[in-house]
């Protein structure tokens, strides 16, 4: 059964969702972590890392690995992760 997540982020907005196996942390010093923005998803086994921004309303996909920022409104894939889908604005 299930999987242990790990948060390690300077903040992390309003209305975000983490499933198993998540990973946000540093990418080589521990101040090196990443900015959340609302909303975002974060699928099983995914993992984001570095001195990045998450937008607001980003679907990180299973097992994806963010190394880059990404923007508002969006749908990441892959490793390392790309833009796959532009979504309608929530907020």
């Amino acid at each position: 059964g299930g999987g242990g997540c790990h948060l390690y982020c300077e903040s992390m907005g309003n209305y975000c969702g983490v499933n198993s196996g998540v990973l946000l942390g540093n990418n080589k010093s521990s101040t090196d972590i990443p900015i959340i923005g609302d909303g975002c998803m974060f699928n099983v086994g995914c993992k984001v890392y570095g001195n990045i921004r998450i937008g607001k309303n980003v679907n990180i996909a299973a097992n994806a690995v963010v190394t880059r920022d990404v923007p508002d409104n969006c749908v990441v894939a892959g490793i390392p992760a790309k833009i796959i889908k532009y979504l309608d604005a929530r907020w």
